[in-house]
């Protein structure tokens, strides 16, 4: 009995041993690359966002690994609180597509715009990961139509719309306090993108069948639920309203996405990998709720009288220019950024891509 006790203590103090400098080694590579104090605990939601009675926006100079804001909470350069004489401002207003989350830093597609656009106007990337069109109205208002932009583009996320309950303002915002993390956990997800794409596929079907658990056939979206993509136009063209009041000129996007309709099996992966944040949407019915979505942008662009362009005729299907289903990689978010920049700026240097690339603008 001693003899084993002892056999487990030593496996035990070699676990605790491994994982002390696996979190140790975690750190000084944070700190050596993304300048993180080693003693931190960084967390994306406490870093990155901070809380008003109204919502929530980006944390001035918030910094979590490879994502930096300025000091009003934008992701980019500093700025003025009012625009040059000489230069207009253009505002981006999106959720992770915009905000960039796989892409190398300053890769995202609004730091590329701003580089195409740097003598004609200059860029703000008011992105913030996970925000809904819903949520955008009460940002844009309290927070985002100080700064004196002359132009307003909107990229949307009509996906969030399929969630389990429609999307909502917040009623009582709040950020995670501050708790010790462990920054092994992010590499031991880092680790997780990069195995067999079998042993993902097994978990996520595993995480999915948990979801749906109790749960019947009428729960599920099996076609495009019609209150739902309702709810989207409105709150879109509550946005655009919104907007225009502030005396912005607003720019919509519609929405691209790797996958093709009819689905390609290959696209079954970056599905389901999806579907682990809207399990009531099947794989078929989150591509065409896309579709309608962006039908329904260009619709609201004929009736309000508002520019679109539509992204989604050029970039969805092309496997190569995303990294999952809707985010792009470095060289996805380089032609959407020459894509903006031919359409709102014909004269910049994005004009010269605007052929190969098919940029549409629409009125």
């Amino acid at each position: 009995m001693m003899r084993q006790w002892r056999r487990w203590f030593w496996v035990a103090a070699l676990l605790s041993v491994a994982l002390l400098g696996g979190e140790c080694a975690a750190r000084l590579d944070d700190w050596l690359h993304d300048a993180t104090p080693v003693w931190a605990s960084p967390s994306r939601e406490r870093d990155l966002v901070l809380a008003e009675p109204w919502g929530y926006r980006g944390r001035p100079h918030g910094h979590y690994r490879k994502w930096r804001l300025n000091g009003f909470g934008f992701r980019g350069p500093e700025i003025a609180p009012e625009p040059s004489f000489d230069r207009d401002r253009w505002v981006i207003l999106g959720a992770s597509e915009t905000f960039g989350l796989y892409e190398e830093a300053d890769q995202e597609y609004p730091a590329v715009l701003r580089r195409l656009l740097a003598e004609r106007a200059e860029v703000v990337n008011a992105a913030m990961a996970g925000i809904t069109v819903k949520s955008m109205a009460p940002y844009w208002d309290h927070w985002v139509s100080r700064f004196g932009a002359k132009r307003v583009v909107v990229y949307p996320s009509p996906l969030f719309y399929l969630d389990v309950e429609a999307p909502a303002l917040p009623t009582d915002p709040k950020v995670p306090p501050a708790s010790f993390q462990l920054r092994l956990v992010e590499r031991v997800k880092d680790v997780y993108r990069g195995l067999p794409s079998w042993m993902k596929a097994w978990r996520e079907d595993w995480v999915i069948r948990r979801q749906l658990a109790g749960r019947d056939g009428t729960w599920l979206f099996h076609d495009v639920p019609s209150d739902r993509l309702q709810r989207f136009a409105d709150d879109l063209r509550d946005l655009v309203g919104r907007i225009r009041r502030a005396g912005a000129e607003p720019v919509l996007v519609t929405h691209a996405h790797r996958a093709t309709w009819p689905l390609r099996g290959e696209d079954e992966a970056a599905l389901r990998a999806f579907r682990l944040f809207f399990p009531r949407a099947l794989p078929a019915t989150m591509v065409a709720f896309e579709r309608a979505a962006n039908q329904a942008i260009l619709a609201l662009g004929c009736d309000e009288r508002v520019a679109v362009i539509d992204a989604a005729a050029v970039l969805s299907g092309k496997r190569e220019w995303f990294a999952d289903l809707v985010h792009f990689n470095d060289v996805g978010a380089a032609v959407m950024a020459r894509l903006l920049a031919a359409a709102l700026c014909p004269e910049s240097a994005g004009e010269k891509h605007a052929a190969r690339d098919g940029s549409a603008l629409q009125r």
